[in-house]
């Protein structure tokens, strides 16, 4: 089968870390569907790096365009007209490709957001006569332009859902159940591993490390909703009530960048924790798994989230896990199993929890090896997102309607 997918969040020439678990969306059809991926770009001035993504990128094993399309700013003012630019661009482009035989015509289109693949996608699948699947990824897509977003999931044959609260919300606000399924997204579990640090190419070199150390890991953007701060409140408290002993191994690890980047490191000295903590920026792909591998705890304290994908990637890790109760987590993180579930902004709560690790390592142990047994029990890896969406297109397809 041909899947057209439409994906403004996609990875490019130039982000080449862009929304990497939307390519490893489409990776995982590729034993039974023949995929395209259409990932429009803004026009930009010729002196921006975002002028030099090519139309097309033929490094993959399937084809990726990259048409131009008006993207309006401010964003806070013009985002939901912007929808309408992409239903033009977008849409009069994979006209053209389909005319002059660039790609041959979807069995399906599958817009991995709503706004705006999704609002896009309508008019291209009912123009074409095909079915329309659309991926939520959190509370976040209903929100922005809700009438469009509304819209778009009404009009569509199948709405997937990263996690199972979205499924609940999507039927609270009037979606027939039987249009809605879940489909948790995932991790690859031979490139996610715990790691023996003697065996780390890179973090061994780069920082003081030592196969004694305990670390403490968190990863993502360092922006507010990331609650970033609360981790760093934390640890003088942690640091004053180990025993010497503990203390002296244990390293906290921030990795990633944004817009709170230098706030936090403002934060971390006036604290008096800057010795105890390493913030290493926007890492390569090859740094980051090392990160995960030999890290012991790894800590989300975000407000929001949808079912973070790194949490996939710290419990495929080996990673015993802190996160915040809300949203998508709980079905990730079971208290005393392969972790514990805090509220975001209870410092004394998360101190407690990173103590417990810390001061009971068989108990550590215990959790870590659970995250990475949980993983597959609950079927959270690529490929069995990959079966799971096989079967969603199949009932979509003509012989089965």
């Amino acid at each position: 089968m041909n899947i057209l997918f439409l994906a403004s969040n996609f990875p490019d020439p130039v982000n080449k870390t862009w929304a990497p678990w939307n390519k490893k969306a489409v990776d995982s059809v590729l034993d039974y569907a023949r995929p395209t991926v259409v990932a429009p770009r803004p026009f930009a001035p010729p002196v921006s790096k975002f002028a030099q993504i090519p139309s097309q990128d033929t490094s993959y094993e399937y084809p990726i365009y990259y048409p131009r399309f008006l993207y309006l700013i401010p964003k806070s003012l013009f985002y939901c007209v912007t929808g309408e630019s992409y239903r033009y661009f977008v849409g009069k482009f994979i006209e053209k490709s389909l005319n002059n035989g660039k790609f041959t015509k979807p069995d399906i289109v599958h817009a991995l957001h709503p706004y705006l693949d999704g609002y896009g996608g309508v008019p291209i699948a009912k123009k074409l006569d095909i079915p329309l699947v659309v991926t939520v990824h959190s509370p976040n897509n209903l929100q922005i332009c809700p009438e469009k977003v509304l819209s778009t999931l009404q009009a569509a044959d199948k709405v997937i859902t990263i996690a199972e609260f979205l499924k609940k919300d999507l039927i609270n606000i009037g979606l027939p159940e039987e249009k809605v399924e879940h489909i948790s997204l995932g991790v690859d579990p031979n490139e996610f591993k715990p790691l023996k640090l003697e065996d780390s190419k890179i973090v061994i070199q780069k920082y003081e490390v030592t196969p004694e150390n305990i670390i403490v890991l968190y990863v993502g953007q360092l922006i507010p909703r990331k609650n970033v701060k609360t981790l760093l409140q934390a640890i003088p408290i942690v640091l004053q009530k180990l025993p010497q002993e503990i203390k002296r191994n244990v390293k906290f690890v921030i990795v990633g960048g944004g817009p709170e980047e230098k706030k936090l490191q403002k934060l971390a000295l006036e604290l008096n924790i800057s010795d105890r903590v390493i913030f290493t920026g926007k890492v390569p792909f090859e740094e980051l798994k090392e990160w995960y591998g030999i890290a012991d705890i790894f800590v989300l304290p975000s407000l929001s989230e949808g079912k973070p994908v790194v949490i996939y990637e710290a419990m495929s890790s080996e990673c015993a896990i802190i996160a915040s109760n809300i949203n998508g987590i709980p079905e990730q993180v079971f208290d005393n199993v392969n972790g514990f579930l805090i509220s975001p902004n209870d410092t004394q709560d998360l101190t407690t929890k990173i103590l417990y690790l810390l001061e009971n390592p068989q108990e550590l142990e215990r959790m870590k090896k659970e995250s990475r047994q949980l993983l597959f029990r609950l079927g959270y890896t690529w490929e069995s997102y990959g079966r799971n969406i096989k079967q969603i297109y199949n009932s979509l397809m003509p012989q089965n309607i």
